[in-house]
């Protein structure tokens, strides 16, 4: 199964849970303009909010690629959206944090994943009684 076909088969809850434990990651990656000038083109985000954040430099463009992203969380629909563009072979290409980071979902190595379980998926696992 390909990076996308995993993210896909994740819930909304869970695809969002993995974007927020990656987040820090991905605005750190030392050249965003290609990513976000992507997400610009397929209306992602903003025209407006690409060329704040691109004019930025340093840490600054960290922050506001953090702020950029920690906006698009609140929407699932862009949250896949993003996955898709971040997947695209000339995005990743274009940086080799996302190079580790597709590596990372081909493997389904989600951190963050253990803590989107929804309370049902909880209630399955087997409680181990403390001696």
């Amino acid at each position: 199964m390909d990076s996308l076909e995993h993210l896909r088969s994740l819930t909304e809850e869970q695809q969002q849970c993995l974007f927020r434990s990656k987040k820090t990651e991905i605005a750190a990656i030392s050249n965003p303009f290609l990513l976000l000038s992507d997400l610009k083109d397929n209306n992602v985000i903003p025209e407006k909010k690409c060329k704040e954040v691109q004019s930025l430099s340093g840490k600054e463009q960290v922050k506001g690629l953090y702020t950029l992203l920690s906006c698009l969380e609140k929407s699932p629909v862009k949250i896949l959206l993003f996955w898709k563009t971040l997947l695209k072979d000339h995005i990743r290409k274009s940086s080799p944090e996302l190079q580790a980071l597709q590596l990372c979902l081909e493997k389904s190595e989600f951190p963050g994943e253990r803590g989107c379980k929804t309370n049902t998926e909880n209630n399955k696992q087997q409680h181990f009684p403390q001696k």
